[in-house]
């Protein structure tokens, strides 16, 4: 269904929007160009006012109320109809919603935040609560896509997926010790301009040293991106053996292509991905086939430079926009309809909403019949995409598609192709189809070897021996990918001081490597930190008998059952048994 119609109406009103948010220009041309568009197409003429505030600073929200109050005893700027809240925190934007209810004006918010909706103290109304509307969804649901598509893409019980972010998203992860770090499922790497290389580095060498990632995932604006493609750390991430699991989010417009791995100088593409390094990934967009052309062109218009700039979010700018027409043809109607009213001076002077702290909501305010109204707004399209608000009092049209691209070489951008897979924020239903080939995506097992004859045989090529041809066959019935990795100290690993192992029995417990095969001793203190598997062949010698309570049947799964998909090969050392050495499965020694 195509909604490419814009709305308009028979009649003149002038609407007076204040706008509170962050200091950034491309939401303030956004703003500006909305507004000339509804002067000078829908002859709607449009104030504003731009409160701008610093969302690091704690009490600044609070300040800026006093702005306002002051601005409004003072005269000094109009009584405003609207409430835009552009800032990115749910606190402040849950501040901002009870400011509009105080002030009694129309709220709207960039973002949907998380607030506790608002009690209607009106028996007849149609809402007895009503939320703060929005006319984009949560900011935590592109991370919450990224997620949905990991899991489909990127088995997360095989390894931990690792997300890199410059917004605050849940619960950071720290990292520690690599002896005492535990991660399970999902980190967060939270990032900031300019970034603090020293602690990524740290970050990073600690990944190699304890955790098996499987995914790494990117959702971050295009500046700092560009800043973590030329920092020398990034070299640390292509050391893992991942040919296509990196996963970004991009925030352009242009569906066509998916360049937040690019640098843009001047207009012109000079860098993608990281320096001579060829980059396979996956890139998850928002749908913009059904946007509104002409408003597309017309935000441009208004941005000029600023719309191609590598610090523009061009989703927020569009985003923006809209919010923009949509909160001034809502209250637009209301005025032609007489149902909006006008503050008094009166009401002015007196500014009840700056000094009482509880102000009672009906459904006779103008906060509540903004809310209502906005649910009744017509399907339409919109520089952002289709604008649905019907019976919600947020725009729940967002469609997330996912795309795999491929960046050959530094000049050149990404060349990317449709999965046909999609994500529906309305529907809330992740949709893959049944052909989506998944098998590139399998992790392969890192198996540390240490050449020792007969066990592990070096060859010209590759390795052969025992071990080898075990692990080689088991591997091959279970349709596991391996690949072997010398241990680069050829330590089989002893005890250090500390408590912490070296050797191929650390590269194991701390997860440089899943599986080990070679001549390993098996002890008590080394099973404390490893499993091993059990020995399928002993050596002739001395034999010590033990009675056992039961008889006990083994057939050759015995030996294979640890291998089985359902595990994760976290701690798995393979050796061989003979005068204290172990090549098996879950190998056990008598004391």
């Amino acid at each position: 269904m195509s909604h490419q119609c814009e709305v308009s109406h028979l009649f003149t009103a002038t609407v007076k929007v204040a706008f509170v948010g962050i200091n950034r220009t491309d939401l303030a041309q956004s703003i500006n160009s909305s507004a000339t568009h509804l002067r000078s197409i829908l002859k709607q003429t449009v104030t504003w006012t731009l409160y701008e505030y610093e969302e690091e600073q704690p009490s600044a929200h609070i300040q800026l109320f006093e702005s306002v109050c002051t601005d409004l005893k003072n005269d000094s700027r109009p009584y405003p109809d609207i409430l835009l809240d552009l800032s990115s925190d749910d606190e402040h934007s849950c501040f901002f919603g009870e400011i509009a209810r105080q002030l009694d004006i129309g709220p709207m918010a960039l973002n949907k935040p998380a607030c506790v909706p608002f009690a209607v103290q009106s028996p007849f109304a149609k809402y007895s609560m009503v939320e703060i509307p929005a006319i984009r969804f949560p900011k935590s649901v592109p991370f919450n896509v990224l997620t949905a598509f990991s899991d489909v893409l990127f088995n997360a019980n095989e390894a931990e997926i690792v997300y890199f972010t410059d917004k605050a998203l849940g619960t950071q992860a720290v990292l520690g010790s690599s002896v005492s770090l535990k991660l399970s499922g999902r980190m967060n790497v939270h990032l900031q301009s300019p970034i603090d290389k020293s602690r990524l580095q740290k970050i990073l060498t600690a990944m190699t040293q304890t955790i098996r990632v499987g995914a790494f995932v990117f959702i971050m604006d295009q500046p700092i991106m560009a800043e973590l493609m030329d920092s020398e750390e990034i070299l640390i991430i292509q050391q893992y053996p991942l040919s296509r699991n990196v996963i970004v989010f991009d925030t352009h417009a242009n569906t066509s292509y998916c360049d937040v791995m690019c640098h843009v100088v001047d207009g012109v593409l000079v860098h993608c991905g990281a320096e001579y390094s060829a980059i396979q990934f996956y890139c998850i967009q928002i749908d913009m086939s059904e946007a509104s052309a002409s408003s597309l062109l017309n935000l441009q218009n208004g941005l000029n430079d600023i719309w191609s700039s590598m610090s523009t979010n061009q989703l927020d700018a569009a985003y923006t926009y809209d919010a923009v027409k949509t909160s001034v043809h809502t209250v637009a109607s209301l005025i032609a309809e007489g149902q909006w009213g006008n503050h008094t001076a009166k009401d002015k002077s007196g500014l009840s909403g700056c000094t009482t702290s509880t102000r009672p909501l009906t459904n006779g305010t103008r906060f509540y019949k903004f809310a209502a109204r906005l649910t009744q707004y017509p399907v339409s399209s919109g520089a952002s995409g289709i604008i649905n608000f019907t019976e919600s009092f947020t725009n729940r049209k967002a469609n997330f598609m996912l795309k795999f691209c491929d960046i050959f070489n530094e000049l050149q951008g990404p060349t990317c192709r449709n999965m046909n897979a999609s994500f529906s924020y309305e529907k809330q239903k992740l949709t893959v189809p049944e052909k989506l080939d998944l098998a590139q995506n399998r992790l392969e097992l890192r198996v540390r070897i240490i050449p020792e004859d007969p066990f592990v045989i070096k060859t010209a090529g590759g390795y052969t021996g025992y071990c080898i041809e075990l692990f080689e066959m088991i591997a091959t019935s279970l349709g596991l990918p391996f690949v072997y990795v010398e241990q680069p100290d050829q330590n089989y690993g002893t005890v250090q001081p500390d408590g912490s192992w070296n050797g191929l029995i650390g590269s194991i417990a701390y997860r440089a490597a899943d599986v080990g095969l070679g001549r390993l001793i098996v002890s008590s203190e080394a099973e404390k930190v490893v499993d091993f598997t059990s020995p399928t062949m002993r050596p002739a010698g001395i034999v010590l008998l033990m009675s056992t309570e039961g008889d006990m049947d083994t057939t050759i799964d015995y030996f294979v059952e640890i291998f089985s998909i359902s595990n994760t090969f976290e701690a798995v050392a393979l050796g061989y048994k003979a005068s204290g050495y172990v090549c098996g499965c879950r190998a056990f020694q008598v004391d």
